[in-house]
């Protein structure tokens, strides 16, 4: 065997255990590829578990965040309703105790003016009835266009006559197919018959 023989021998017993050695490294890391994607496919797994695991989470939290936000917020709404109620109420009554407050002085400035006025009417009336008396008048007249009762009154008081006299001012319905010559004549027979005069 030659040199070269040898050679070629051991070239191709290198060459064929190159191979070999190639063929279980590539065997190798095909299955260090398979256990690596497994592996991988896994920490997919677990990482999307993870994943939807926290996103659950964080919508629970978000969830009692809301709710709990919600129920401060209509806390809070009730608690402005309540002030402003209270606000509402103190208020009206601030007014109405003004009012009633006003409405009393009013009252007492009203019942005064109308006291007086009695006071004044009351000192008119016992005036006119005393001059009534010392003048020796016989009849209390009044108008046909006003109510004749405090004339009948003041008459029965005194015990004198009363009578009603027409001033033309306005025909009535008692006086609507009258004249004036008509009206005159009728307050001059008033007249005549209050004083006894013919």
């Amino acid at each position: 065997m030659t040199v070269a023989t040898v050679v070629a021998i051991a070239a191709a017993l290198v060459a064929v255990a190159v191979a070999v050695m190639s063929y279980r490294a590539l065997r190798q890391a095909r299955a260090t590829m398979r256990t690596l994607e497994v592996e991988i496919e896994r920490g997919k797994a677990t990482f999307d578990e993870v994943v939807a695991h926290e996103a659950e989470q964080r919508g629970a939290d978000l969830e009692r965040t809301l709710a709990l936000a919600r129920a401060e917020s209509m806390a809070a709404l009730a608690e402005d309703q309540r002030r402003f109620a209270e606000e509402r109420r103190t208020d009206v009554a601030e007014r109405e105790r003004d009012a009633s407050e006003k409405l009393a002085e009013s009252l007492i400035a009203a019942q005064h003016d109308v006291e007086m006025r009695i006071g004044e009417w009351t000192a008119d009336l016992s005036r006119l009835q005393d001059l009534i008396r010392t003048e020796g008048i016989t009849t209390v007249f009044s108008e046909t266009l006003v109510s004749a009762k405090t004339a009948q009154t003041l008459a029965g008081d005194l015990g004198i006559r009363s009578a009603v006299l027409d001033p033309i001012e306005g025909l009535s319905d008692r006086t609507a197919g009258q004249d004036y010559l008509s009206l005159m004549h009728h307050n001059l027979h008033a007249l005549e018959n209050a004083d006894g005069c013919r």
